[in-house]
C-alpha cells in the first residue's frame, strides 16, 4: 500500500513541519503544519469547592487574640517589676537620708542631763533639724533633733536646752 501524494508530518524536519510526499519520494517543498481540527470533546471543568475562609479567618482572630492576652500579661508583669523596683529605690533613697543625722536608742539615753548642745553636736555630728524658741519669763529654750536610726520616718529624739547658743545646757530629751 502506497501513501498518496500530499503534504505529510516531515521525518526528517522540526515538529509541526511538513513537506510534500509526490508519491515515490519526498520533494524540497515544505511548510508550517496547518492546525488540526478540533476533534475532541471539551473536558469537564471541576465545579469550585466552598472557600474555607471562614475556618482561616477564625484561626487568624484566635492568634491575634492569643498573642495580644500574652503581651498583656507580659506587659503588666513588666510594668509591676519596673514599678516595685522604683519604690525599692525610693525606700532606700528614704532609709539614706533618715540615717543620714540619726543616733540609736542607746546613744541618746547615755547623754545626761546639764551636757552642753556643743558636747551633743561633737558626739554626733550636726542634728537632722533644730528650733529656737524663746519662752518669757522661763528664758530661751533651743532643741536639736536626731532621726533614730532604722527606725520610722518620723522617729526622733529632741534634746532641749536651756540658756543662749551652744552653751546651753540639756534640761530634755525625749523620743518622739
Amino acid at each position: 500500500m502506497t501513501t498518496p501524494a500530499g503534504w505529510h508530518p516531515d521525518p526528517e524536519g522540526p515538529p509541526g513541519q511538513q513537506r510534500y510526499w509526490d508519491g515515490d519520494r519526498w520533494t524540497e517543498h515544505s511548510q508550517p503544519a496547518a492546525p488540526q481540527p478540533f476533534t475532541q470533546a471539551p473536558q469537564a471543568v471541576a465545579a469550585p469547592q466552598p472557600s474555607k475562609g471562614g475556618a482561616s479567618t477564625l484561626k487568624v482572630v484566635l492568634i491575634v487574640l492569643g498573642v495580644l492576652a500574652v503581651l498583656g500579661v507580659g506587659g503588666c508583669a513588666a510594668c509591676a517589676a519596673i514599678v516595685g523596683t522604683s519604690v525599692n529605690e525610693a525606700d532606700k533613697a528614704i532609709d539614706e537620708e533618715q540615717n543620714k543625722n540619726s543616733i540609736t536608742n542607746k546613744q541618746a539615753r547615755a547623754v545626761s542631763l546639764g551636757t552642753t548642745r556643743a558636747e551633743v553636736e561633737q558626739m554626733f555630728g550636726p542634728p537632722a533639724t533644730d528650733q529656737e524658741s524663746s519662752n518669757e519669763g522661763l528664758g530661751d529654750d533651743s532643741c536639736i533633733y536626731y532621726n533614730i536610726r532604722d527606725a520610722g520616718v518620723l522617729d526622733q529624739w529632741q534634746f532641749c536646752f536651756g540658756g543662749s547658743g551652744q552653751a546651753g545646757k540639756l534640761r530634755s530629751k525625749n523620743r518622739l
